[in-house]
């Protein structure tokens, strides 16, 4: 296992855990007092009650978070939040706030809502709501008492992926220095995960793995789980390069959206949104292949490969990852260097569908 480091800090106030390698890569990995309070309304909120997928309710956490928190859900903190709100609205503009040593929430981050969505900034509408329901319900010594579960979560996380690693990777790849990566993992978080570039540092939003299943999990599984950070990661590198092409020639290749998506892929609304899904685990799909036996390397692409065609709806994604892996093999180029090359190939695709 790998060495890891807990502490505090006032300006994130909740649990950090770093390795050596994470604090190389200028990474954590974190559950805020904020982040988790927020989580904690949601959880106990009508949101996601029906479909699921977004608010984890089926763990001993949680039912935890019912039996403290219950009481006090007439408070407007969860009350007042609709059925459908948008859950990063509220849990990842948390990220921006912390409590102090008078239990008041106080803003540390003064760059901006994320998403450049003030008015959107549910975390910031409801702040004196929040830290009404924080006092009146002792979270924060909920919190406090709950800091081996986050620190579970924490650990399995970053005993799973190598932030470091990809990190040095993606910056041999790729001309783009994005800030600091944090990466937050309640304990509430289910499949929900988003990430945002709006920021001096890239923050994102996953599901801690099993503590359980972390020790003995072979090269192919943790890849799978690094799949969930490295594509949001590789965002703060692949977006950039496509924002320096010339916007004529990636709205030819991927202007037409129903020639690329389907189902929720179609919400990928602009050429350039569409790109950079595409490459992005394009990218990852590279990554992978020059760290896996060819084995694993066949099981794990026939896994994203699926996904993206049949559950996401990226109907091309098979075709274009194919030839991305082709290209790499053969010309060595790269990933940034690959980028026009695939945006040419897509301009010659007529029979996609």
């Amino acid at each position: 296992m790998k060495s890891i480091v807990i502490a505090a800090a006032l300006a994130w106030s909740g649990m950090v855990a770093g390795a050596s390698a994470q604090d190389e890569a200028s990474a954590v990995i974190a559950v805020p007092e904020t982040v988790e309070l927020a989580f904690i309304v949601a959880a106990l909120s009508e949101l996601d009650r029906e479909r699921g997928g977004q608010i984890d309710r089926a763990t001993p956490y949680f039912r935890a978070v019912e039996a403290h928190f219950r009481p006090f859900a007439d408070m407007p903190a969860i009350a007042d939040l609709p059925a459908d709100f948008n859950l990063p609205r509220l849990a990842g503009n948390a990220a921006d706030f912390a409590f102090d040593e008078d239990g008041r929430i106080v803003e540390v981050d003064r760059s901006g809502s994320l998403w450049g969505d003030t008015s959107g900034d549910r975390f910031r509408a409801m702040r004196d709501e929040l830290e009404r329901f924080a006092q009146a319900s002792g979270f924060r010594e909920f919190y406090a008492a709950h800091q081996p579960t986050y620190a579970a979560g924490i650990n399995a996380t970053a005993e799973l992926i190598d932030l470091a690693d990809m990190t040095r990777w993606l910056n041999d790849e790729f001309s783009a220095r994005p800030g600091t990566a944090r990466v937050y993992v309640s304990p509430l978080t289910q499949g929900l995960h988003w990430t945002t570039l709006y920021k001096p540092e890239q923050r994102i939003w996953i599901k801690a793995p099993d503590a359980d299943e972390v020790e003995n999990a072979s090269a192919l599984e943790r890849m799978r789980y690094a799949r969930t950070v490295f594509t949001e990661i590789d965002h703060a590198y692949v977006n950039p390069t496509t924002a320096a092409m010339p916007v004529a020639d990636v709205e030819a290749a991927f202007g037409n959206i129903d020639h690329w998506a389907d189902g929720e892929a179609v919400y990928y609304s602009s050429a350039a949104l569409q790109f950079n899904e595409y490459m992005t685990w394009a990218v990852f799909l590279i990554y992978a292949q020059e760290r896996l036996e060819p084995s694993d390397f066949e099981a794990l692409y026939a896994g994203v490969t699926g996904l993206m065609v049949r559950n996401r709806g990226f109907i091309a994604f098979e075709a274009l990852a194919s030839e991305a892996l082709q290209q790499r093999r053969t010309s060595g180029l790269t990933a940034e260097a690959l980028m026009p090359v695939m945006l040419d190939w897509a301009l010659a695709q007529t029979d996609i569908r």
